[in-house]
């Protein structure tokens, strides 16, 4: 007697492996908000962080970028596209991320950040992609506007340890317009991941002669574990896995099922933030990161 051995078909195998890559990139973006705030609060101001990530994956990315000239300019992205691209998701966008980190908590972080990103993809996709966002989605992205300033008012009425988080949520706004801008033009010009993820990290790297000799780097005197586990974490583990995978969950689940991994990011950083940096929300903190997170899930929930 023969058994008939039945591969698992094609779309149920795709749409399991996109999920387990959603959620991996996920977990790698959320666990990014801890693993920084103990640096910036430490031995590592945000502006080694950004260093090292472009050290790494810039270094590691290059051969990509050179295999990648067969397609033309920038692997066939184009200088003038690459560099725009640079600008919103480089270098500026991490600093204003890590930066914030220092003023803010770091579940302020999770949901401005998080929250915003797609409301200002839905603003200028409206203008450049031709948008026209339903009903479900305007009143999701106004729900996340409505977790944002509750947010934003606690910073200022707050009286907790980090009086300065207005400054932090400042920081995570722009953040969240850079980033935005970065998920909607790499959609119109149709950027490939690969490809994409070396432009932005080798052009990222012009930040380093800029770092060499206007600031005074405190990597000399950080210890050799931390600079390894930074190099690691902002260089590998979200500045080309998290991208790559993420990229490959779009492609075989949809980019509406694959969006809507980023909604839960602010949960799982609130409960990484609290036994890992001991910071516990306040009640309108509390408000203002679910109406943000159920706004995200309203507006993200739609069928591609």
């Amino acid at each position: 007697m023969t058994v008939k051995v039945t591969a698992l078909p094609p779309p149920a195998a795709g749409l399991a492996i996109g999920v387990l890559c959603g959620l991996g990139a996920t977990l790698l973006w959320a666990g990014q908000v801890p693993v920084v705030a103990i640096a910036v609060r430490g031995n590592l101001p945000a502006a080694d962080l950004v260093a090292l990530r472009f050290i790494v994956a810039g270094v590691l990315l290059a051969p990509v970028l050179w295999q990648g000239r067969k397609h033309g300019p920038m692997a066939g992205i184009g200088w003038r596209r690459g560099i725009i691209l640079s600008l919103t998701g480089g270098p500026a966008f991490l600093m204003a991320l890590m930066a914030g980190l220092v003023y803010a908590p770091a579940s302020h972080s999770a949901a401005i950040v998080n929250g915003l990103t797609p409301v200002f993809a839905v603003l200028l996709g409206i203008s450049l992609l031709g948008l026209r966002p339903g009903g479900r989605e305007l009143t999701g992205i106004a729900i996340v506007i409505a977790g944002v300033l509750a947010l934003g008012w606690q910073s200022l009425m707050t009286d907790i340890a980090m009086q300065d988080a207005w400054l932090g949520d400042l920081l995570f706004l722009a953040a969240a317009i850079l980033w935005g801008s970065y998920t909607v033009l790499c959609r119109r010009w149709d950027v490939h991941p690969w490809r994409g993820a070396a432009v932005l990290n080798v052009l990222g790297a012009a930040y380093l002669p800029f770092w060499l000799l206007f600031y005074d780097s405190h990597i000399p005197a950080a210890p050799w574990g931390e600079i390894v586990w930074q190099g690691f974490y902002q260089g590998i583990a979200t500045g080309i896995v998290a991208i790559v995978i993420y990229s490959r969950a779009i492609a075989l689940i949809g980019s509406s099922l694959s969006s809507l991994f980023s909604a839960f990011i602010p949960a799982l950083v609130i409960l990484m933030a609290i036994p890992v940096l001991g910071e516990q929300p306040a009640p309108l903190e509390w408000i203002g990161i679910a109406l943000a997170t159920g706004g995200m899930v309203l507006a993200l929930a739609r069928r591609g």
